[in-house]
């Protein structure tokens, strides 16, 4: 399967290109497609006010809304803001400004049940739409809840045609992050 990357550095193409995806300049053709990381989502998108904690970059929105709206029936994967796009573009929402959970951090893997020490550089974090399935969490890190309950914070969402994917697995020193990030993309694009 081949992979289009939406303003992607060269380390997102060294990390598929490694995991055995060609990646392809023509998003014509490819299989799937690859939103990456960068600024915060705006908050528009999700129906809510930019708050105090919040940066983005309307080029950048307005560029990811095309490519995105190219997808069709191809799946989407996303790492760091990308995931936190795809998580908007399907329903789901952002909570603007947690504390940042550190470089590497553990993250909790709920579909094999394992635990990895992940490299992540996020300050927001995903709340899934309707049809968002968890699949991963920080057990060590919180947030309340509008309710006022405490909640692990969420790491990795699947939908039918993306994952959303908040750690960075094309950091070079994160073999953790990359081995899960691997193991996630089989699953994906494997089980659709």
């Amino acid at each position: 399967m081949k992979v289009f990357i939406v303003n992607g550095s060269m380390s997102y193409s060294n990390l598929f290109e490694k995991l055995g995806y060609p990646v392809v300049s023509d998003p014509n053709e490819a299989d799937f497609f690859c939103f990456t990381g960068g600024e915060d989502v705006n908050p528009e998108l999700y129906g809510e006010h930019c708050g105090p904690h919040t940066s983005f970059n309307s080029r950048r929105d307005e560029s990811d809304l095309g490519y995105f709206h190219m997808l069709g029936d191809r799946p989407a994967v996303g790492i760091c803001r990308g995931g936190q796009f795809l998580n908007v573009m399907n329903g789901g929402s952002m909570i603007q400004h947690i504390d940042p959970q550190g470089y590497k951090h553990l993250l909790y893997d709920i579909l094999w049940g394992n635990e990895y020490e992940v490299t992540s550089t996020h300050h927001q974090m995903m709340l899934p739409g309707v049809k968002g399935r968890v699949l991963g969490v920080n057990p060590d890190e919180y947030y309340f809840d509008s309710d006022d309950e405490e909640c692990e914070c969420i790491e990795i969402v699947l939908y039918d045609k993306a994952l959303c994917f908040q750690p960075h697995p094309e950091y070079g020193d994160a073999e953790d992050t990359a081995r899960l990030f691997e193991k996630l993309l089989d699953y994906f694009l494997n089980t659709e």
